[in-house]
């Protein structure tokens, strides 16, 4: 099952459950690496450590989220204004499923036995992705499907870092093993044949990848796959076979992922070649789309904010001008990697439901 052959790399950030104040401290002092946040001295080499118990799907208490328990991604943010409430689609009567993986949260302190792989009995690490990933991402697509989020081995965010090549890219491994696992437990048991949705978020978005060029792309269960959400990844466009770039708000079988920036930065990766979409106007073209046109964003405080930020795709990232809020002119951060899907929330949330519907009137 895992994948010996591929090298996994990116930059990665972690997200606390914080409120908005504190957010937008973190915007204000946060630097364009990531390195002050990675624990200090040597570690041993993957093989001198231990690797923690494997999931089992059986278990419900192993999937971050699923249709069959509450958990945070049941959520919505709070409207600004009244009459704007979102609705979330009760389990039983949606179309359509959504497989999500999320982005890295492991990022303490490493202690023996653990180093490299998160132990996915760690409870505070569990709060903590129940109480920020679930509740700011996952929740943009429970009006799209029943959300299923398994719990994995995620690598440790040094593993991005590292200059221990072999033991990082055994921790990734460790970690997609687990994704695989999941989604094919999800197929055999929880899918019936319904269309769905892959969806993540950095670390979440690579694993998601590997997902498609696994399972998917150019296979028998392609014409059951709606579309990809994969933002905060350097996605190659010649990864893919048949897979392309969404180029139109309804297109299917297509894959939407961006990197986020503000304007006149130099990315710390490279994204050219790279696929690149703009989450405003669902297309891979230059034109820049003002904040009138996003019906809402949400920051730290979990509100949603009509017109909170606009959108270009410039020099092969996605660019973003400071969000509209009184403090935003206090912001000195570049790179809006924490925030790729939550500028963007109801714009996501209505795509996603907009491919679900096209994709059930193509093949009834």
């Amino acid at each position: 099952m895992t994948n010996k052959n591929q090298s996994f790399k990116s930059t990665s950030f972690a997200y606390n459950g914080i409120s908005l104040l504190c957010f937008l401290l973190l915007l204000i002092n946060a630097s364009a690496q990531f390195d002050q946040h990675l624990p200090q001295g040597e570690w041993p080499d993957f093989f001198a450590s231990t690797t923690p118990t494997p999931p089992n799907y059986s278990k419900l208490s192993h999937w971050a989220a699923h249709p069959f328990k509450k958990d945070h991604s049941d959520t919505v943010p709070t409207p600004k204004r009244k009459g704007k409430n979102l609705s979330v689609l009760p389990a039983d009567t949606t179309q359509a499923d959504v497989f999500f993986i999320y982005p890295t949260l492991y990022k303490k302190e490493g202690k023996a036995p653990y180093f490299w792989n998160a132990d996915i009995e760690d409870d505070s690490l569990n709060q903590e992705i129940g109480e920020s990933t679930l509740r700011f991402q996952a929740s943009i697509f429970n009006a799209a499907g029943r959300i299923f989020a398994p719990r994995y081995r995620q690598a440790h965010l040094k593993s991005f870092f590292t200059t221990d090549a072999l033991s990082a890219k055994r921790a990734f491994d460790t970690a997609f093993y687990d994704v695989c696992q999941a989604f094919e437990y999800y197929l055999k048991y929880f899918n019936q044949g319904r269309p769905f949705i892959i969806a993540g978020h950095s670390q979440g978005s690579l694993h998601g990848a590997y997902l498609l060029k696994k399972y998917i792309d150019g296979k028998e269960l392609q014409h059951r796959f709606v579309a990809a959400y994969l933002p905060g990844m350097a996605l190659p466009i010649d990864s893919f076979k048949t897979l392309r770039p969404c180029q139109q708000p309804t297109d299917l079988e297509c894959i939407a992922s961006w990197a986020t920036y503000a304007p006149d930065t130099e990315p710390n990766w490279n994204f050219d070649k790279c696929i690149m979409v703009n989450p405003l106007s669902w297309t891979t073209a230059n034109d820049h789309v003002k904040a009138k046109y996003n019906p809402g964003g949400t920051l730290w405080d979990f509100r949603l904010r009509p017109r909170l930020i606009d959108a270009q795709i410039k020099d092969h990232a996605l660019r973003v001008h400071k969000p509209r809020h009184p403090l935003a002119w206090l912001i000195r951060m570049k790179n809006y990697h924490v925030a790729d899907l939550n500028f963007f929330y109801l714009s996501v949330r209505n795509n996603a439901k907009l491919r679900v519907k096209k994709w059930w009137d193509t093949h009834r």
